[in-house]
């Protein structure tokens, strides 16, 4: 496919978090934002995601 031919060689992201625990609960919130894989910023391929993350221990 030629469109795809000029791909990165890397791709740069950011990633924060913050997160907490109590007892056997823990949870944590995440935001990442990269600028994606392609060099043509037409074709939209970078990203934002939120992450949440809950968690249980079990001992």
């Amino acid at each position: 496919m030629e469109a795809f031919s000029d791909l990165r060689h890397y791709e740069q992201a950011f990633v924060v978090g913050i997160g907490a625990s109590a007892n056997r609960l823990s949870a944590e919130v995440r935001y990442e934002h990269s600028n994606g894989f392609l060099r043509y910023t037409d074709l939209g391929s970078s990203f934002e995601r939120y992450s949440l993350l809950i968690g249980y221990r079990l001992h």
